[in-house]
C-alpha cells in the first residue's frame, strides 16, 4: 500500500501527498475510505529506522472509538504517549512489522474507566517513492463482544468442570449407592458404594438396563 491512502480533509491527518502523482478519483475515493469505514484506522510515522513511531492521524471510526484519547497520542511519539511498559511492547510490533517489510496482526485488551474492550490490530508497511519504510498503517477492529462471549463460554465451561468435580468427590465419597440412568433405563454411571452393598462390578452394568436390579 503507498501513501495515497492517506489524503483526506479531516484535521486529525497530517500528512501531505503533495509530491505523489494521483488522479483526482483516486484522492476522493481514498478519502471515502478513509472517512467512511465502520473500523478505526492510524497512521505512524516511522522514525530512527524503525527504532521510534510517531502518532500521524487517526480516522473518524477511530477518533470516536479508540480507548485511548487521540488528543492524548497525534503529534507524540509512542514513548511521550503510553506508559513505559505498554511503550516498549509496541514499539517491538511495530519495529518487527518493519524489519519483517510484512503485515502483522495481534489481539490487545485495555480498560479504560472501568470499560474492558478488546481490539484485534493488523500493522502495515507503507513504502515511499524509494521503497522505504516511511509510514505505519493500522486498522483496529473492536472485538470485544466476541471476547466477552469466549470469555463467557470459558467461565461458563469452568463452573460445569467444577460443578461435575464436586459431585463425583461427593457421590465417590458416599457410603451409598448411587445410580444414573437415562429415560430409556440404562445406566450411565454407579457409584463406588454400588460396587460395596451389592457385591457386583460396576463394569458389569453400565451400559445396561436397571430393572433387573428393581
Amino acid at each position: 500500500m503507498t501513501e495515497t491512502a492517506l489524503q483526506t480533509t479531516n484535521p486529525h491527518l497530517q500528512t501531505s501527498l503533495s509530491d505523489v502523482d494521483v488522479s483526482e478519483n483516486q484522492l476522493q475515493f481514498l478519502q471515502h475510505l478513509w472517512e467512511g469505514v465502520s473500523y478505526g484506522i492510524f497512521v505512524l510515522d516511522v522514525l530512527d529506522e524503525g527504532k521510534e513511531f510517531r502518532y500521524a492521524a487517526f480516522n473518524p471510526a477511530m477518533i470516536r472509538s479508540s480507548p485511548i484519547p487521540v488528543e492524548q497520542l497525534l503529534g507524540k511519539t509512542i514513548t511521550e504517549a503510553l506508559p513505559d511498559e505498554m511503550a516498549k511492547l509496541y514499539r517491538q510490533r511495530y519495529s518487527e512489522c518493519v524489519r519483517s517489510q510484512q503485515s502483522i496482526s495481534c489481539e490487545e485488551h485495555f480498560c479504560n474507566n472501568g470499560q474492558e474492550t478488546w481490539w484485534l490490530l493488523t500493522v502495515n508497511p507503507l513504502c515511499d517513492r524509494n521503497q522505504q519504510i516511511d509510514r505505519l498503517l493500522v486498522t483496529a477492529i473492536d472485538i470485544s463482544d466476541r471476547a466477552r462471549m469466549a470469555a463467557d463460554r470459558q467461565a461458563a465451561e469452568t463452573a460445569i468442570a467444577e460443578s461435575e468435580n464436586k459431585f463425583r468427590h461427593l457421590v465417590e465419597d458416599a457410603n451409598d449407592a448411587i445410580a444414573i440412568w437415562r429415560l430409556d433405563g440404562i445406566i450411565t454411571y454407579l457409584s463406588p458404594g454400588f460396587q460395596t452393598l451389592f457385591g457386583y462390578e460396576i463394569s458389569e452394568w453400565l451400559g445396561k438396563s436397571f430393572v433387573p436390579l428393581v
